[in-house]
């Protein structure tokens, strides 16, 4: 837990180092979510996870799969929907991926 001031706003925040799963959306979710819980338990206004903390690290092979994207997005609401129940966190999904080889956009969900 850190305490971020920038300018006279304070954020207190948490790093979550969770060891995610590969292809384990359901497991994962359950995971970054129970942090959340915990990070926000201790007073935490922001939780920063790893890279690709939702479908595992490193996705590899599965980028090639049909349905991929679509299944991570549907995994990624599921979760967004149960974290809006926290009623503090922001999402940050990406909104489209053409290929392995190029970067996500990333947008923000309300909390």
């Amino acid at each position: 837990m850190s305490n971020l001031n920038v300018d006279g706003l304070k954020m207190k925040l948490a790093i979550a180092q969770i060891n995610c799963v590969l292809g384990d959306l359901e497991g994962n979710s359950a995971k970054i979510l129970h942090y959340m819980e915990r990070a926000k338990s201790q007073g935490a206004q922001l939780l920063l996870t790893p890279e690709l903390s939702l479908c595992g690290y490193p996705p590899e092979d599965l980028l090639l799969r049909d349905g991929f994207y679509k299944t991570c997005a549907e995994a990624l609401s599921v979760l967004a929907g149960n974290i809006r129940e926290l009623r503090w966190w922001w999402v940050i999904r990406m909104s489209k991926m053409v290929n392995a080889t190029t970067r996500p956009r990333c947008c923000a969900m309300a909390k």
